[in-house]
């Protein structure tokens, strides 16, 4: 509405404080000059005219601009431009004033001496004036993100109106095509590179999310049961769960997120990043509000994404996921030691699937991400801190390549790296552990990761990253630890 008030409301009612005062001087002008008599027809003609070309150019410019806008956005652009009151006032000033041009075509009075005459001489010249800050108004309210904030205003608007019990069918169409027609606009944004309006979606699609968790309890149970139709890309058994669960708007968004997720992972990391960093702030928000279910299923799409990340080999994409996966496990693992240990079993999957797809930096990632889950899990005293260790030092594989080498020396360095950690606190119990499983490792390789870990001093790693930190820093004090663990490695006597 503000928009509208400074792109038309003000240069219309500018326009009517000219026409008074152009009304008043044709007043004033055809007092003192009472022989002139305007030629009626020339005059009714002029205005029709002028309307029609009025109306022509403003139909062409529109017609062609908005089916540009539909191809790049979605067809459903149409239906907003129609119901938008601005452009419903712009196209009913034209066309009255051109019927209202017509209706006095052949009487014979001046002009300006009947209301009626000069009611359409005033709506042709507000035509006029507002034409082209119309046109621009057009072209803002056909933007991508003005069409997803309108089509994301109309969801909210109509949301109470689409739950009623004689509209609930009705109702979840439309809900399911709204965020169908955002997802398209991001997938037809992605194909042209515009990355501010995919982020933008994203903001959207996480405000709806958290829109309705909130309104969720309120719900008619008849608002859980959906035709398959709805959500067609889902198995049978999927289908039947996500009834029982009543989560189909949930995994409606976040389907057509994981659409939107592949697109991207061809060149556009910030949208991968922030698809996933939006998955992590939407499971900590059903873990706040005690949403077990959710959470589930955030977890479902980050390991999805992981999938999708490996399967496209992209490292970067992976690394990030990661990042945030490891955030949102540290998040619940106090409250969720069950979920915690789950988690803790995906990382362990990837880690031996991206070593089968011959990718060992992630493996390295994923190694030190168990760390330090592992060290909150033992700093808060959780319940499955030792099995969630057990799972840890499975990590470690047998390497028949060089590359595989190296994230086989990677997953010792984090072990060592939690070793550490346990005697500086103490903990003999589960440290002892640990050494077991090191003390199967070959000298020569223990030998070599003992002169790299002890030796290494860059503490920031020397490209840009999301974590800045580099993988084989540790502190000073840290160092003494990883020494000691060192020499109770080394074979006695």
């Amino acid at each position: 509405m503000k928009r509208a008030i400074t792109l038309i409301i003000w240069p219309l009612a500018a326009s009517l404080l000219g026409l008074s005062a152009i009304a008043l001087l044709f007043r004033i002008n055809l007092a003192a000059h009472s022989s002139l008599v305007w030629n009626q027809g020339f005059f009714v003609d002029a205005l029709l005219e002028i309307n029609i070309a009025i109306i022509g150019i403003a139909l062409t410019i529109i017609a062609f601009v908005l089916q540009l806008a539909a191809q790049r956005t979605s067809s459903k652009i149409i239906d907003l431009f129609m119901q938008d009151p601005v452009n419903r006032l712009v196209f009913f000033l034209m066309v009255v004033s051109t019927i209202l041009s017509m209706l006095i075509r052949g009487k014979e009075s001046s002009a300006m001496e009947e209301p009626l005459h000069a009611l359409p001489f005033a709506l042709t010249l507000v035509c006029v004036v507002i034409i082209v800050p119309y046109f621009r108004y057009v072209l803002l309210f056909l933007q991508p993100r003005s069409v997803i904030d309108s089509i994301h205003k109309n969801m909210i608007r109509d949301f109470q109106r689409q739950i009623r019990p004689d509209r609930i069918s009705k109702g979840q169409e439309e809900m399911a095509l709204a965020i169908e027609r955002i997802a398209d606009i991001g997938l037809n944004a992605l194909q042209q590179n515009d990355r501010n309006t995919t982020l933008h979606i994203i903001e959207v699609f996480e405000r709806i999310y958290l829109f309705y968790i909130y309104k969720k309890l309120s719900l008619p149970d008849s608002w859980f049961q959906i035709p398959k139709k709805i959500i067609p890309s889902v198995g049978q058994d999927f289908y039947e769960e996500i009834l029982e669960r009543r989560s189909w708007l949930e995994i409606k968004i976040f389907l057509e997120l994981e659409q939107i997720f592949k697109k991207s992972l061809d060149d556009m990391n910030d949208i991968t990043s922030k698809i996933a960093e939006m998955t992590k702030d939407i499971g900590v928000r059903c873990h706040t509000m005690d949403e077990e279910q959710i959470l589930d299923y955030q977890i479902l799409f980050m390991n999805t994404y992981l999938r999708h990340s490996l399967n496209r080999r992209n490292i970067r994409a992976a690394y990030i996921i990661l990042y945030h996966y490891r955030h949102l496990t540290i998040c619940i693992l106090e409250q969720r030691p069950a979920i915690f240990v789950r988690i803790m079993e995906h990382y362990k999957y990837y880690a031996h699937l991206a070593n089968s797809l011959e990718l060992p930096f992630l493996v390295v990632t994923v190694a030190l991400d168990m760390v330090e889950i592992l060290q909150h899990a033992y700093t808060r005293r959780v319940a499955e801190t030792r099995r969630a260790l057990e799972i840890f030092l499975d990590l470690d594989q047998t390497p028949d390549s060089q590359i595989k080498e190296f994230a086989l020396r990677g997953v010792r360095k984090a072990q060592i790296r939690l070793a550490a950690h346990l005697l500086e606190a103490g903990d003999e119990t589960l440290l002892e552990i640990i050494l077991q499983d090191l003390s199967q490792e070959q000298r020569e390789r223990v030998a070599s990761i003992q002169e790299e870990m002890l030796s290494y001093k860059e503490k920031n790693f020397w490209e840009i990253s999301e974590r800045r930190a580099s993988f084989d820093f540790i502190s000073d004090r840290q160092k003494e630890f990883v020494a000691k663990i060192f020499d109770r490695l080394k074979p006695q006597g």
